[in-house]
């Protein structure tokens, strides 16, 4: 059954990106000009946890990070396997009480999930949190704006990362996501979508194909998911270097948008660059339906350099795939 489908919100977010530690999420959360937190999920391990006092003075401690335990979902990204922070500790340090002693969610999360085995456990968490009938309200704000959680993986090779199956297949993610959006109690269904990438590495030389995009055109079909609001996720490197490639998606799925982003490690791009992709969109009509979760650089002239770094390290990299990975491009 295909879940019920708000409205996605406003591509113009502004992100904490890859917030893996207590530390970070809570300086994310407490931001107010952070509006949607990115964080990562592989298994592992938690590390002995520490108390984080906070500039209001609120104190977190990952409640599952006592100790080295077993491996359960974490918030770290590859290839670390240990983190202060499990996903459970996560989802709790996320949502607030209100006044009535209701949980909400505060911010837009978007849970980047790297291995198929985080799913299962994930979605079990997340059917945790408590439902209207125990007393808590669904997620949202005093205005009745509901915080999304986006489901997120790259579930199709891309520039760069071609060769060998990835770490999340489109059907282990898709299938049992859906599963969760559609229960009847309404725990999640109308504050949840899908963000689908495709795996990259921003030292390609080659940009996004037609093929690229029709292999996601077609995994939207194949899933009904059409209707249900997808965010494309981009490399802002690689699609810079294609980026007429996704118009035909854009113009097929009305309701889906793109999120343009830079990797974890990935240098800075250039203000100029950023502008570029969006005049892009906003020049064939989708403008609108485009944000970005970037690491920009502070000024001109480092972002040239930094590009034109990229660029040359790319070169390389490239005619050594060539002989060694041929497949990989």
């Amino acid at each position: 059954m295909t879940p019920a489908s708000p409205s996605l919100p406003s591509p113009d977010q502004t992100w904490a990106h890859s917030t893996c530690s207590v530390a970070d999420l809570m300086r994310a959360l407490e931001d107010d000009s952070i509006t949607a937190i990115e964080a990562d999920i592989v298994m592992g391990t938690c590390c002995v946890g520490t108390t984080t006092t906070t500039t209001t003075g609120l104190s977190a401690k990952d409640s599952s990070a006592d100790v080295t335990g077993p491996v359960i979902p974490i918030m770290a990204h590859p290839p670390e396997r240990t983190s202060d922070l499990s996903f459970r500790s996560f989802l709790e340090l996320a949502t607030h009480h209100d006044e009535r002693g209701r949980r909400r969610r505060r911010k837009h999360l978007k849970l980047d999930i790297k291995e198929e085995e985080c799913i299962r456990t994930v979605l079990d968490e997340l059917r945790r949190m408590p439902t209207t009938g125990e007393g808590s309200a669904p997620a949202g704000d005093e205005s009745g704006n509901a915080p999304f959680i986006f489901f997120n993986a790259d579930i199709l090779p891309g520039p760069g990362s071609r060769k060998g199956p990835g770490n999340v297949s489109a059907g282990e993610l898709i299938g049992p996501c859906m599963e969760y959006m559609a229960l009847e109690d309404g725990r999640g269904r109308a504050t949840c979508a899908f963000s689908l990438g495709w795996r990259t590495d921003p030292r390609s030389l080659l940009g996004y194909t037609k093929e690229d995009a029709g292999a996601m055109e077609r995994t939207i079909r194949d899933y009904d998911l059409a209707d249900t609001g997808v965010v494309l996720a981009v490399n802002a490197r690689v699609l810079s270097k294609s980026l007429r490639a996704l118009d035909g998606l854009m113009a097929a799925f009305p309701s889906c948008q793109v999120l343009v982003w830079t990797a974890t490690g990935e240098p800075p791009i250039s203000a100029a660059l950023r502008r570029k992709i969006w005049n892009h969109f906003d020049a064939v009509g989708c403008g609108e339906r485009v944000g970005f979760d970037c690491n920009v650089a502070p000024n001109a002239v480092t972002g040239l350099l930094l590009d034109v770094a990229v660029a040359i390290v790319g070169v390389s990299w490239t005619v050594k795939n060539m002989f060694c990975n041929p497949h990989q491009q």
